[in-house]
C-alpha cells in the first residue's frame, strides 16, 4: 500500500487538530488530567513495591505475590509517563517533563540514551535502514529487508516470540554502556563523563531496589534473581510487541535508504506507522496511547490523553486527502500480520 502526496497535507491537518483543542479549551500538553494519571501510576508502583518487600519479609517465596502489580505499574510508568515525558508532552513545565522522563531511571536505564535512540533516531528516521535502530536487531531476527538474511531465519516466525522477552534485559544490562563506550552520539569528554556518572547511579539504583533491599528484608538470592528475571522478561515482551505491532507488520514501508522515504515528513510517518485496537480504552490507558501510534508520530508533543479525539480527525483528514491510513481493528489482527511479516522476511525470502 502506498500513500499519495497531498500538498499542504500536514499544515492543514495540524491546523485542524489545534483548532479542535482550542475550541474545546484543551491544552496540547497533559496538565491536570495527566497529572492525576501520573500520580496514580507512581503511587501504584510504590505501593506494589512496598507490598513486595513486606511479603518477602514474611517468607522469601511470598515475594512473587508482588510481581503482577509491580509489573503492571512499571509498564504503565514507562509507556504512559516516561514516554510522554521524553517528548515533553506531560506538561508545559519543562521540569515536570524532565522528572517524568527520568522515571526511566526507576527501570534502571539512561534517559539520555533513550532520548537519542527514540526521540531523535526513531522519530526522525522511522523505519529507515541504518538510521532507526528500533528495526536494527541482531542477526537472529530479521525485521527489516535491509538486514542480512541467514538460513536459520527461515523459522524466525516461530522462534522470535520467546526471544522478545530478552530485549529489555539486554537494554538494562548492556545497551547504555555500549552506546557510551562506542560514543555513537559523538559526546564531548564532559558529556561522556556526565553520562557515565548518570548510568552508574541508575545501575546502582537497579541493583539496590531489585536485589539488595529484598535481600536485606529476608529474601534469598535465588528467589530474587528469578523475580528479577520474570519481571523484566515479561516487561520486555510487552514493550517489544507494542513497538512491533505499530511499525513492522505487513503494511508499513521499510525504506532501505533515506532517499526512498517520502520527502514529506508527515506522509513518511503515515507510511511507516499503524494504529491498532484504538477502541480498547484499557489498553490505551496502560500503554500511554501507543496503540494510537499514527497520532503519536505526527504529533509527538501532544499528550496521549488527547489521541482518541485526535485520531478521528487524522483518519478523516487522510481519507479526504487520499492518503493511506494504516489501522488494525484488534490486537490479534496486528499480531497476525506481524507473524506474516516475520515469515515473509524469513521463510518466504529463503524459500
Amino acid at each position: 500500500m502506498h500513500t499519495t502526496f497531498s500538498e499542504n497535507f500536514y499544515r492543514d491537518l495540524k491546523a485542524e487538530v489545534f483548532d479542535y483543542l482550542a475550541q474545546n479549551r484543551l491544552r496540547p500538553k497533559g496538565a491536570g488530567r495527566m497529572y492525576g494519571k501520573v500520580l496514580t501510576i507512581m503511587s501504584g508502583w510504590l505501593v506494589s513495591y512496598i507490598f513486595m518487600l513486606s511479603m518477602t519479609s514474611l517468607h522469601p517465596n511470598y515475594m512473587y505475590f508482588g510481581l503482577p502489580a509491580m509489573l503492571f505499574f512499571m509498564l504503565c510508568m514507562q509507556l504512559a509517563v516516561m514516554h510522554d515525558g521524553s517528548h515533553q508532552s506531560v506538561s508545559e513545565n519543562k521540569t515536570i517533563n524532565s522528572l517524568a522522563a527520568w522515571t526511566l531511571a526507576v527501570a534502571g536505564a539512561s534517559p539520555y540514551t533513550w532520548y537519542q535512540l527514540h526521540c531523535v533516531a526513531h522519530h526522525n528516521h522511522t523505519n529507515i535502514y541504518g538510521m532507526d535502530m528500533d528495526t536494527q536487531t541482531s542477526n537472529i531476527i530479521r525485521l527489516h529487508p535491509g538486514n542480512k538474511l541467514f538460513w536459520y531465519q527461515k523459522w524466525q516466525h516461530l522462534y522470535a516470540w520467546p526471544l522478545y522477552t530478552l530485549h529489555t534485559l539486554r537494554y538494562l544490562v548492556l545497551d547504555d554502556l555500549v552506546e557510551l563506550i562506542t560514543n555513537r552520539w559523538k559526546l564531548t569528554p564532559r558529556q561522556k563523563f556526565r553520562t557515565f556518572v548518570e548510568i552508574m547511579l541508575i545501575k546502582s539504583w537497579q541493583l539496590t531496589s531489585f536485589i539488595l533491599l529484598p535481600l536485606w528484608v529476608g529474601g534469598t538470592l535465588q528467589t530474587i534473581l528469578l523475580f528479577w528475571l520474570f519481571h523484566w522478561m515479561a516487561m520486555s515482551f510487552l514493550v517489544t510487541i507494542t513497538f512491533n505491532l505499530a511499525h513492522v507488520t505487513n503494511v508499513q514501508k521499510l525504506p532501505l535508504k533515506k532517499s526512498e522515504a517520502s520527502k514529506d515528513w508527515a506522509i513518511h510517518q503515515l507510511d511507516t506507522t499503524a494504529d491498532f485496537a484504538v477502541g480498547n480504552r484499557f489498553l490505551g490507558w496502560v500503554i500511554g496511547g501507543l496503540n494510537f501510534q499514527v497520532e503519536h508520530h505526527i504529533f509527538p508533543s501532544i499528550c496521549h490523553i488527547h489521541y482518541p479525539a485526535i485520531q478521528k480527525i487524522v483518519k478523516r483528514h487522510c481519507h479526504e486527502k487520499g492518503v493511506t491510513y494504516h489501522e488494525y481493528a484488534t490486537v490479534s489482527a496486528a499480531v497476525r500480520d506481524h507473524y506474516l511479516h516475520l515469515k515473509n522476511l524469513g521463510y518466504s525470502a529463503i524459500k
